[in-house]
């Protein structure tokens, strides 16, 4: 969601383990998006990661574990809330 992306690179930025899927779009459209907008972050296009951890829509963050297992937050998040959910614990 381009509301939470300023917040998403300052708390995401130096991470390696951070990738961005981009839902119902197009190649051209994703990089059109991408030279207006800067992440901190690598972005791709949607392979099937949405549904897969059961995304329906923007804006949605999951983290996967170490153990395999994923936690998503969906909807728009504060601060507060994303760098909770980041650091493992329920926002």
């Amino acid at each position: 969601c381009a509301q939470e992306t300023p917040l998403l690179n300052a708390l995401l930025r130096g991470r390696t383990d951070v990738v961005g899927i981009a839902m119902d779009t197009t190649p051209e459209a994703l990089m059109t998006y991408l030279r207006t907008t800067r992440f901190a972050f690598p972005v791709t296009l949607d392979r099937g990661e949405s549904h897969a951890f059961g995304i329906t829509g923007y804006p949605a963050v999951v983290v996967r574990e170490d153990s395999g297992a994923a936690r998503k937050l969906t909807g728009l998040a504060t601060t507060d809330q994303l760098r909770q959910f980041l650091q493992g614990a329920t926002p």
